[in-house]
This record gives structure tokens, sequence and C-alpha cells, in this order.
């Protein structure tokens, strides 16, 4: 993420692949939180933060990052594992 620290969508698809694979979690959660915090409305931000909250048995603040999420700015891949942990941990 070094070589272009301007290109925040490659730090998002970075965070997207490392919060899914569960590698680096605590620093993906942090660095996902600091992007969120620059756009607090972006989507895509929002599953990141989401993500890493889920994947620490953090139900609530999952749900919390999740609220006012449009899955429309979304595609079908980045909604797959909302549907997956939907009925499991964010009731």
């Amino acid at each position: 993420m070094q070589r272009w620290p301007e290109k925040e969508v490659f730090e998002e698809r970075y965070l997207y692949s490392a919060l899914i694979s569960g590698v680096d979690m605590e620093q993906a959660i942090g660095r996902a939180t600091r992007l969120l915090s620059s756009r607090p409305a972006d989507s895509m931000r929002k599953l990141l933060v989401a993500l890493g909250e889920i994947r620490m048995a953090n139900p609530k603040s999952a749900a919390t990052a999740l609220q006012r999420i449009d899955l429309g700015d979304l595609t079908p891949g980045q909604r797959s594992p909302l549907r997956h942990h939907a009925g499991r941990r964010l009731r």
C-alpha cells in the first residue's frame, strides 16, 4: 500500500481480501476504521469495518457499522458475506 498511498481503492481491495481471509485482522480493522472516518457515508468502507467486527466476534459493532449501508453500492460478491452472516451473528 505504500507504493500508491494516494490510491485508497487499492487499500480498500487489500483490506477486503485480508478481512475475508483472516490475515492481519487487528491491523486491517484499524486501517478500515481510519478509511471510514474519512468518508463516513461510504458503503464499501462500512462493509470493511463490519467484516472486521464479524471476524472478531463483535456482532453489535458489526450491526452498527452496517447501518444505512447502501447495498446497491456493493458488487454481488461484496454483498455475499453479508448474506452469509446476516442470519447468524447480526441478530
